[in-house]
C-alpha cells in the first residue's frame, strides 16, 4: 500500500483555507442574485420538518409558543405558516425563538443564518445538555447490548 502523499499545508485532496474562503466568495456571490434571499420555501420545508421530528404534537408546540410569546397560536395558524400551499402565509421572525425552545430544534434558525453567512451555536447550557441525552442514549445502547448478550450466552449454555 502507498501512503497517502502529504503537502507543506496539509493533504493534497485536503482544501486551504484560501480555497475555502474563495469557495465562501463564490457562495456568498450566488446568494447576491436577484431573489436569492427569498427563504420562504426553505423556512416552510424546516419548519415542517422540524414539526414532523419533533418529540411533541403540533399542538404542545402551539401551547408552548403561546406561552412563550404571549400571543395566542393556534395549530390552524402554525398549519397555514408551513403549508407549501399557502402563500400570502408567511412565518413571523419574530416568533422563531418561540418555536426553537418549543420544538428543541435549531433548524429554522439555521435556515436565516446561512443566508447572512454566519453560524448558529448553541449556547454552553444547550450543548451540556445534548452531551447528557447523548451519554444517556450510549448508556441505554450499552445496557441493551449486555442483555442480548447475556441471553446469548443464556441460548448457547455457557
Amino acid at each position: 500500500m502507498s501512503k497517502r502523499q502529504q503537502s507543506s499545508d496539509g493533504y493534497k485532496d485536503q482544501l486551504s483555507l484560501f480555497d475555502l474562503l474563495t469557495n465562501e466568495k463564490a457562495e456568498r456571490h450566488e446568494k447576491s442574485q436577484a431573489g436569492a434571499a427569498n427563504i420562504n420555501a426553505r423556512l416552510k420545508e424546516a419548519l415542517a420538518l422540524t414539526l414532523k421530528e419533533a418529540p411533541k404534537s403540533r399542538e404542545q408546540v402551539c401551547d408552548k409558543m403561546t406561552f412563550l410569546l404571549g400571543t395566542e397560536i393556534t395549530r390552524f395558524m402554525l398549519d397555514a405558516w408551513v403549508s407549501p400551499s399557502k402563500e400570502g402565509h408567511r412565518f413571523p421572525a419574530e416568533y422563531i425563538p418561540a418555536f426553537v425552545l418549543a420544538t428543541g430544534s435549531l433548524t429554522s434558525l439555521h435556515v436565516l443564518t446561512d443566508m447572512c453567512g454566519v453560524f448558529a451555536v448553541p449556547g454552553a447550557d444547550a450543548l451540556r445538555l445534548e452531551i447528557l441525552k447523548e451519554q444517556e442514549s450510549l448508556k441505554a445502547k450499552e445496557q441493551g447490548l449486555k442483555k442480548k448478550l447475556a441471553l446469548l450466552a443464556a441460548l448457547e449454555g455457557k
